[in-house]
């Protein structure tokens, strides 16, 4: 039996709703797979063995070369604690996104997967079962967000049973998808946190007349200054 449709609502209230609504399942899926920040998990691990041998290491550590003196900074120009946060909030959003996805959106990214998996109706009713255990108010909304027509039976083109199926499953639990959207947002907080401290630490150490000198075509460059200058 499918679900009931509600009638329209105003386009502006519509635009509110879907403000309110947040970002979806398959938005949080695509964060959760992406290679970088489904390896998180690792740097728990990683991030507290490295500071303790990085901490027992001079700040300053001189190296002869060619008979000349090299000192190296040993020091990092950012916080282990904020990388440490940063990987442990990507590692609970990783965690809450593989728990509670819907079993549609994780299986499959469009029709053409699941059909290539041999997939059929049958499966397509096992995905709706659990939207007809939701409440009234909350199968609406989610009709509301899928923008759906009214329908009085489903869809026997099992495509179209396919995507109003998933473009309801995508917006489920709401509250705990804006749990793991605040969960990325401060990961990915402290991650430019970290890289903007990096910037600031480089032109702070970087002394522009020495670099200048350093590169390769500085000969070529000054002939041209030179040159424009008389």
């Amino acid at each position: 039996m499918p679900l009931p449709i509600p009638s329209k609502k105003n386009l502006l209230l519509r635009k509110l709703f879907l403000a309110f609504n947040g970002p979806n399942w398959v938005f949080l899926r695509d964060i959760r797979q992406n290679k970088i920040i489904a390896s998180m998990g690792i740097w728990l691990a990683v991030v507290p063995l490295l500071s303790k041998l990085l901490y027992e290491i001079d700040d300053i550590l001189w190296l002869s070369v060619a008979g000349q003196q090299i000192k190296l900074h040993m020091t990092l120009p950012f916080s282990w604690q904020t990388l440490f946060f940063a990987a442990l909030s990507f590692s609970i959003g990783n965690l809450l996104v593989s728990m509670l996805c819907p079993k549609i959106v994780v299986e499959n990214k469009n029709f053409a997967e699941f059909e290539a998996a041999g997939m059929t109706m049958t499966q397509l009713r096992e995905y709706e079962e659990s939207l007809h255990e939701l409440p009234l108010y909350v199968q609406n909304r989610l009709l509301n967000a899928a923008n759906l027509g009214r329908r009085s039976t489903p869809y026997t083109e099992p495509k179209l049973e396919f995507w109003r199926i998933y473009s309801l499953q995508k917006n489920t639990m709401l509250f705990f998808r804006w749990c793991c959207t605040v969960f990325y947002l401060v990961g990915f907080s402290l991650l430019t946190d970290i890289l903007l401290k990096q910037i600031s630490w480089v032109f702070r150490t970087m002394k522009l007349d020495e670099y200048m000198h350093q590169l390769v075509f500085w000969p070529f460059l000054k002939m041209f200054v030179v040159g424009g200058v008389h």
